[in-house]
């Protein structure tokens, strides 16, 4: 079904009847269709934005303040389109986290692509699932723009099964996180699994490309990037550290985190290139890697690991780097935290003029 022209300066109901009445909608070029909230809730429910068309966030109050458009708890539902899902960003919300799309709890299948996300007052797309729901399954996002959100391009605190393809999310900034995709699980039940992304970039970010925090749940990650080009402006907020890939804990810390990056460009920006804090229990991987500085030689390092006195001792996690390198002759890996805090660090640095192999465990790389 192709959508008549808007009928009014709310097209909630128009929209919303539509998708309820038909399994596929079209919203056609060139027309601009301002809506609260809607939802794409029926089995296999298909809704395609046209060049041109738009949907766009109409003031709300604060008890309205869901996303704008909703994939809801239902199975193979798809949004694509060459068209934008747009949120006016206007101050006076801000702080309200109302994302441009939200792929909610016991869906299965949702597919998005093609569609340019834009001015969200949250995040451009969140995933999350309330405690009582099952995590969202076997979700594809491809080719989606996300630009100028006011939280993170893409969010996600319960996942199992996502695949990431040849997106652009590009300068998220106002409240925190302010990254690219944020890995973000928040309650005990929330677990992120199977999570890959592949040939996208992450770039132009307020402090995190990519940004991992684990709390003190035993939550279980499992992520991977592959192909990808991650850069931010790494700018701290307060007492807060940024850097281009951020992954962090707060102890004591039960983690069971797996992240993978394999063959990525990581560009740093004010802070470090790559931030450890606490991630006991956890192993992160770098394969094929290159780490280049955007703004000179950052004061806190290149490759910054730290750990407190509250990381558990049986706790053990690690840092791999295989076959990685840098341009910087002095790139700098920096260490920081108590004595008897063994983690394993492993691998290989090429830097120019020499290759730089470690081989021993975080706490006898202090000072080097």
């Amino acid at each position: 079904m192709i959508l008549d022209p808007p009928q009014s300066a709310d097209c909630t109901q128009q929209v919303q009847s539509a998708l309820d009445a038909n399994a596929e909608v079209v919203l056609p070029e060139d027309h601009d269709y301002p809506v609260k909230m809607v939802q794409v809730r029926k089995p296999q429910n298909k809704l395609r934005l046209d060049a041109g068309a738009s949907l766009i966030g109409t003031t709300y109050e604060y008890a309205d303040s869901k996303a704008l458009l909703v994939a809801e708890t239902a199975e193979h539902v798809e949004i694509s389109g060459e068209g934008s899902v747009v949120v006016f960003h206007d101050d006076r919300y801000a702080g309200q986290h109302r994302p441009c799309v939200q792929i909610a709890g016991g869906s299965i299948g949702t597919h998005i692509s093609g569609v340019q996300l834009s001015s969200a007052h949250g995040d451009g797309i969140t995933i999350h699932a309330e405690p009582d729901q099952p995590p969202p399954r076997d979700i594809q996002i491809v080719g989606v723009t996300a630009n100028r959100c006011w939280r993170n391009g893409i969010s996600v605190s319960c996942v199992d099964g996502l695949d990431i393809e040849d997106c652009v999310l590009t300068c998220s900034r106002g409240v925190a996180a302010m990254a690219g995709l944020a890995i973000e699980p928040d309650i005990p039940a929330h677990v992120v699994r199977r999570l890959r992304m592949t040939d996208s970039q992450l770039t132009g970010h307020e402090r995190y490309a990519f940004q991992v925090q684990l709390m003190k749940h035993g939550e279980q990650v499992d992520a991977q990037l592959k192909n990808c080009h991650l850069q931010s402006l790494g700018r701290p907020t307060g007492v807060y550290p940024s850097s281009t890939v951020g992954i962090f804990s707060a102890p004591p810390a039960g983690d069971n985190a797996r992240i993978i990056f394999d063959r990525c460009i990581i560009d740093g920006g004010e802070g470090p290139i790559v931030w450890l804090k606490d991630v006991a229990g956890s192993d992160v991987l770098f394969v094929d890697c290159e780490f280049r500085r955007g703004l000179g030689k950052c004061e806190r390092g290149d490759l910054r690991v730290e750990w407190s006195d509250e990381l558990p001792a049986d706790k053990v996690g690690s840092l791999t780097l295989v076959n990685c390198r840098s341009p910087h002759e002095d790139f700098d890996v920096r260490l920081v935290g108590p004595e008897g805090k063994c983690h394993g660090l492993r691998g290989t640095i090429r830097r120019p003029g020499k290759q730089v192999r470690v081989e021993r465990t975080w706490i006898d790389l202090i000072g080097v």
